[in-house]
């Protein structure tokens, strides 16, 4: 069975994954991100960077503008909230560092009122959402075109805006970005484990489900949710058949997925392997803002079909846990071929995060070929020494 870990704001973070997530012989998804988002194309000096448009102005020609920055003029005053009195923006696109001091409907009409001709947002500052996703200006009542790009986007082409002498050319076509500083993040309302019982890991594994292209019903879901920010002058409700979807319930039909290509693969497959191919292979490199996910936050990590099916061994149980590791604890596993006509050997090795516990197997060595697991597998220990760790 899998199961959406759930989407929690963390009030009670380390005990927001409940049933049926918390089925230990199910699989409980977080959700990850995969850094790819609709937009257009801004070349400025013969480079091309993805912009993002607010909901309700779509350009349908390409658009030249004078690249502009409101921090040449007003260094003080450059997040757009301050009104001027003259138009020294004559139709330029004019970057806004937005720090939500006052409505981007006031930003637009105070760079209208400059003679701008569009606003492009970005954020110097990295926080909140900034933090895994670009600038995306939500719909809005305004008065100019309102675009928003990613931090490290808009730090780049400030230093173009800041002599206000390049062109910037805006592509009216409608294209998918994959933005790689965006790419396997935590997404922040991702449920955290252990979870209620602490003697059962939660989450298991993370998947990509924040803004994953979904079909959608315009009878439940609101307008605003097109992935092409079409303008709603061209487009009637009725239209809207797909939308930028985010949550755990995302992630989770990406490890359904998983599963089914991997029984598909293998047939003689178990449960329980196939829950051990996904987790013993999956991506641990995810972050969490700027940190590393602890396995609390990404499970074993976002799934690696690849790898996954292709796993030359597997576990009997895929994660350790206790609520009453004091001194220290132990633990019993059973490792056994996918595959009982391999040939080959791994290295095992054990670390925890703290290194003041210390860890002994036995059973295995460090250094195991196929031939000592064998046609009915391997059983072994893990002791973890907690003696020294403090809480």
């Amino acid at each position: 069975m899998v199961n959406a870990a759930g989407n929690d704001v963390h009030s009670a973070q380390g005990k927001s994954i409940n049933c049926p997530a918390c089925i230990e012989s199910g699989i409980a998804v977080a959700n990850t991100t995969h850094g790819r988002y609709f937009g257009q194309t801004l070349q400025v000096s013969a480079k091309n960077y993805p912009v993002y448009p607010g909901d309700n102005h779509y350009s349908l020609a390409s658009t030249e503008f004078r690249l502009a920055s409101l921090n040449s003029i007003a260094p003080l005053a450059d997040d757009g909230c301050t009104p001027f009195n003259s138009a020294i923006f004559e139709h330029a696109l004019v970057m806004v560092d937005y720090r939500h001091m006052c409505t981007l409907e006031q930003v637009a009409q105070n760079v209208k009122s400059a003679g701008g001709g569009a606003v492009l947002v970005y954020q110097s500052g990295a926080f909140g959402m900034a933090t895994i996703e670009p600038f995306v200006p939500l719909e809005g009542e305004y008065v100019i075109p309102v675009y928003g790009v990613s931090r490290e986007t808009g730090l780049a082409l400030f230093e173009l805006a800041y002599t206000g002498k390049n062109i910037a050319t805006l592509d009216a076509t409608f294209k998918a970005h994959v933005e790689p500083q965006f790419v396997d993040m935590m997404h922040p309302f991702s449920s955290t484990g252990p979870n209620n019982n602490p003697a059962v890991l939660k989450p298991d594994l993370s998947a990509p489900g924040t803004h994953v292209l979904s079909a959608l019903s315009p009878d439940i879901f609101s307008f605003g949710g097109l992935p092409l920010s079409t303008s709603r002058t061209s487009v009637k409700q009725d239209d809207v058949v797909f939308g930028l979807m985010t949550g755990t319930s995302m992630a989770t039909p990406q490890a359904a997925g998983a599963v089914a290509l991997l029984k598909q693969q293998h047939p003689d497959w178990s449960v329980g392997q196939i829950k051990s191919a996904l987790t013993s292979t999956a991506t641990d490199d995810i972050r969490l803002g700027v940190e590393k996910a602890s396995p609390f936050w990404q499970g074993a990590g976002r799934i690696n079909i690849d790898s996954a099916l292709r796993a030359a061994l597997g576990f009997e149980q895929v994660s350790f846990a206790s609520g009453a590791c004091i001194g220290g604890c132990s633990f019993s596993n059973k490792v056994s071929l996918n595959n009982t006509e391999s040939v080959d050997s791994w290295s095992v090795n054990v670390k925890f995060e703290n290194p003041l516990v210390e860890a002994r197997l036995d059973g295995i060595d460090s250094f195991i070929k196929s031939e000592q697991i064998g046609q009915d597998g391997a059983t072994f220990s893990l002791h973890a020494d907690t003696s020294l760790a403090t809480p």
